[in-house]
């Protein structure tokens, strides 16, 4: 076969094939990558299976007719509209869509809007004293969840705009860092601390991704954990939490605070390595409170044992890897945004990942943050797969700049005369 000169440079993989087309050398890429909509797909039947088995129990109205599987059918339809967005999203929403002012801007402030909505008396439903919830009659909507997604693309946007230039702190980092904080505070006012560090989580690693200065992130890394501090001394409850969970186990503690943490060591010490069976958990019988969102693990773990748990990490390790491989593509393809993007995505899954890990083992303090796509909740795996998807459209689109295929999938994405913006631009 003769040697052919590529217009891009392809990352080298030793899967991809050559062949020839009417004096042109393709690549033989699949469109996308079948092992990270396996693993997606994998952990969410797994989901809904923990689901099920932590909730068919749950005492229901005998006039309902699936009273021994209400949440297990309520889930089921969040779970088939989120698979429908999932493909919607991987299949007709290119990037170039969000690579716009405008489009930056409702996004911005749409979801200030709808995090705002949950303090208005009717709108809002207050929940054990967290006002986090949005009543849309049929279901409630969780706004934290879109703002964890809405702050990646706003991120990645507003990166990519900067180029070369954030290095030069000074002349942009106040006015983005208001408006990022603007989200924190709101959210942080709705008593939802665990998704506020998952939002800082987001923020700090793509400023240091994207070649922010290391001093001022050091800066900004201290400010916030001060924050954090105040945040606990200020609430007495969050004061009790946090020295609660380092003896859960005290006569004081199990009754009261570390009521949630010592039972969920109780389904570790059960489980063992494998487990009780699935569907053989005891504290799932009203002893371990939220044993289907917060502390799923407890419940995976006690059925299905250290086996069990092993297997979760497994995916999700897997699942993480794919997506920060996709970036790297899209970096290697000079796709800043698309990079961006996707590892926004990587790091948010990792951090509500160990977060949830930590919290139900007792290493952190009990926090209300769910496990992506394992735990129970509507608007949790409906943002999770809309992030998902956006990945693998990032993927698609990689895979087609790889194969010189810009007809389909990747029209018009990037124009060479196209006018390179300032940070005035965002001004959202």
């Amino acid at each position: 076969m003769k040697e052919h000169n590529l217009d891009r440079e392809v990352p080298k993989r030793k899967s991809y094939r050559f062949f020839e087309k009417k004096n042109t050398v393709y690549k033989a890429i699949p469109a996308y990558d079948v092992g990270y909509v396996c693993i997606v797909l994998t952990l969410l039947a797994f989901g809904f299976m923990m689901v099920y088995s932590a909730t068919v129990h749950y005492p229901e109205p005998k006039s309902d007719r699936w009273y021994d599987m209400h949440y297990s059918v309520r889930y089921m339809y969040f779970v088939l509209f989120s698979l429908f967005g999932f493909v919607a999203v991987s299949s007709w929403v290119p990037l170039r869509f969000f690579k716009r002012s405008n489009m930056i801007r409702f996004v911005f402030w749409g979801t200030v809007i709808a995090c705002l909505c949950v303090f208005i008396p009717g709108i809002g439903v207050t929940v054990n004293g967290a006002s986090r919830w949005i009543n849309l009659g049929v279901v409630r909507f969780q706004p934290s969840e879109l703002a964890k997604l809405s702050i990646v693309i706003c991120c990645a946007y507003y990166f990519d705009l900067q180029g070369s230039a954030i290095s030069n702190s000074r002349s942009w980092w106040p006015n983005f860092m208001l408006r990022v904080g603007l989200i924190f505070v709101i959210i942080l006012f709705q008593k939802d601390l665990g998704g506020t560090l998952v939002l800082a989580g987001i923020v700090f690693m793509m400023l240091w991704l994207a070649g922010f200065p290391k001093k001022y992130l050091f800066i900004l890394v201290l400010l916030a954990v001060l924050l954090v501090v105040f945040a606990v001394m200020y609430e007495p409850y969050r004061l009790a939490r946090f020295l609660s969970y380092r003896n859960p186990l005290d006569d004081q503690n199990i009754k009261t605070k570390g009521y949630q943490l010592a039972h969920s060591w109780s389904a570790i010490v059960q489980g063992g390595f494998w487990g009780q069976g699935l569907g053989g958990s005891i504290e799932k019988l009203n002893y371990l409170p939220e044993a289907h969102t917060d502390f799923i693990m407890s419940v995976v773990t006690e059925e299905l044992g250290i086996v069990g748990l092993l297997f979760v990490i497994v995916l999700f390790f897997m699942l993480i890897r794919k997506i920060f491989l996709i970036g790297k593509d899209s970096a290697i393809q000079g796709e800043r945004f698309h990079a961006y993007v996707a590892y926004g995505i990587g790091v948010w899954f990792c951090a509500q990942v160990c977060i949830n890990l930590m919290v139900y083992t007792g290493v952190m303090p009990t926090k209300g943050l769910a496990l992506p796509l394992v735990s129970y909740g509507g608007s949790a795996v409906l943002v999770n797969m809309l992030a998902l998807g956006l990945v693998l459209r990032v993927d698609i689109e990689n895979r087609c700049l790889m194969r010189g295929d810009r007809s389909k999938h990747y029209q018009n994405l990037q124009k060479p005369h196209e006018k390179r913006h300032t940070w005035r631009d965002f001004q959202i």
